[in-house]
């Protein structure tokens, strides 16, 4: 689950630096509508074409998507049941 492993890097779960896959829209000088949450993930320009379906270009949409009180979740299990909620009233039947 690419969310999950997106979650966990950010909040330092994994002892990987989140710079070398992610550049923070909260980095940026410009104010956006983007960068209204400190979490959220700014889209870079791939080179090439096998880069834009890499792991860090292909979470950035659906990160950004989240609402910012399941980005802040305290825990991996409070994260991921969140998480389920929000995905099955995004998905639910009308």
């Amino acid at each position: 689950m690419d969310m999950l492993q997106t979650y966990k890097i950010l909040s330092g779960q994994e002892k990987v630096d989140p710079s070398s896959w992610f550049s923070m829209a909260s980095d940026s000088e410009r104010v956006t509508r983007q960068s209204a949450d400190p979490l959220n993930i700014r889209p870079g320009t791939p080179r090439l074409d096998i880069r834009r379906y890499f792991y860090s270009q292909r979470v950035i949409d659906s990160w950004n998507s989240v609402p910012h009180d399941i980005k802040k979740s305290m825990s991996v299990n409070a994260f991921k049941n969140a998480y389920r909620r929000h995905r099955d009233a995004m998905f639910a039947p009308a």
